[in-house]
Formats: C-alpha cells, structure tokens, sequence
C-alpha cells in the first residue's frame, strides 16, 4: 500500500501540489494488538505467578504452569501460519482474552502430579510412574473441559457478512490456542513435572 501511494505522488496523475497520505498504517495496529498480547501475557504470567504460589505453595509448579503460556501462543502462531490465518486485531485480540483459559489443562495436570508426589518419597523409577498415573487420571476432565470451551465459540463461525469476518479469526485463535495448551498439558507438561517437581511435601519445592 504504501509502495502503491508513492508510486502515485511520484507519477503526475494529481493535479499540481497535491499529494496522498496515507490516514493509517495497518501495520501500526498490528504492531500495537502485538505489543498489547505481549504484555497480557506478562502481566497474567505474574499473576499467575502469586496465585500459584500462594494456593499450590511450589514456586516449582508455577513456572511449568507460566511456561505453557507462552509455549501456547508460539503453537498458534505455527498452527495460524501453516493454516493461512493472519494475525490481525481479531485475531490477536482471541489469543489475549483466552490467557486465562489456555492455562486450565496445565493447572489440573500439575496440581495431581504434585499432590500424587507429596504423598510419599518416591525413587526416581517410582516417580516417572507416579507422574504418569497422575496425568492420565484427570486426562479426561482435562480434554473434556477443554471441548467445553472450544465448543463455545462454535457459533460465532456460523456469522455471516461484516459480523463473520470480524469474530470468525477471533473464534478460531482462541479454539487453536485451546487445543495448543491441551497437548502441552498432555505431552510436554508431565515431562516437566517428571524432571523439576520433587517428591515429598509439596511446600518444599524450591
């Protein structure tokens, strides 16, 4: 656009004096709603942060928990690229109000991990079992509770016109960004909780 409007100042075409200005820059907007999903994403990683902390008592278990946040956006912006979505305002603006929900699944995987290792010492053979039990005991509310959610968005892609253009990228980021924190919390945050959460009483997990 902006290669378009000098090629037409340069070229004559407008009367003598006269020039295009661009009102706005798309990319601004774009560079803004990115600015704005980064600092979402810091300040509900702090938050998070405190209210782990305080309710979960394993400072340990909040940062794998703050860890899925921003592996959950970098798994949608590879699943929106390779899908042909663009990260515009709607778009961006789904990935920021879904923070709080994209952490769900990872909260219940690594609270019954840690409640599953503070029960008793565990040997480091016994403890890969303990993990996995753990995680595959509340896998199906995980997954469920996670449809839930996705599934209520499902309307919004059924808009037509104007309104569908607007909240269908929005519907569909959020859902994406869903199903992204999901398979973290089944495959990548067990691992985790295998290699940094310690077994024993949970509040002495620093």
């Amino acid at each position: 656009m902006e290669a378009k409007v000098a090629e037409i100042n340069s070229s004559n075409i407008l009367p003598h004096g006269l020039n295009m200005a661009p009102y706005y820059k798309r990319s601004d907007i774009v560079g803004a709603s990115i600015t704005t999903v980064l600092r979402a994403l810091a300040e509900g990683s702090i938050l998070v942060l405190i209210v782990l902390m305080l309710f979960l008592k394993s400072f340990r278990g909040a940062v794998i928990i703050i860890l899925s946040l921003p592996l959950s956006a970098l798994l949608t912006f590879l699943v929106m690229k390779n899908s042909g979505l663009t990260a515009n305002l709607m778009s961006l603006g789904g990935l920021a109000i879904s923070i709080g929900m994209i952490i769900d699944a990872t909260i219940i995987q690594v609270e019954n991990v840690q409640k599953h290792l503070s029960s008793t010492e565990q040997e480091s053979a016994h403890k890969l079992s303990t993990v996995l039990r753990a995680v595959l005991e509340v896998t199906k509310p995980s997954i469920f509770g996670q449809l839930i959610i996705a599934i209520t968005f499902l309307p919004i892609l059924t808009l037509q016109g104007m309104e569908g253009k607007m909240f269908t990228p929005l519907a569909l980021t959020v859902a994406i960004a869903l199903f992204s924190s999901l398979l973290l919390s089944i495959f990548v945050v067990p691992v985790c909780c295998a290699l940094f959460l310690k077994p024993g009483s949970h509040e002495e997990s620093f």
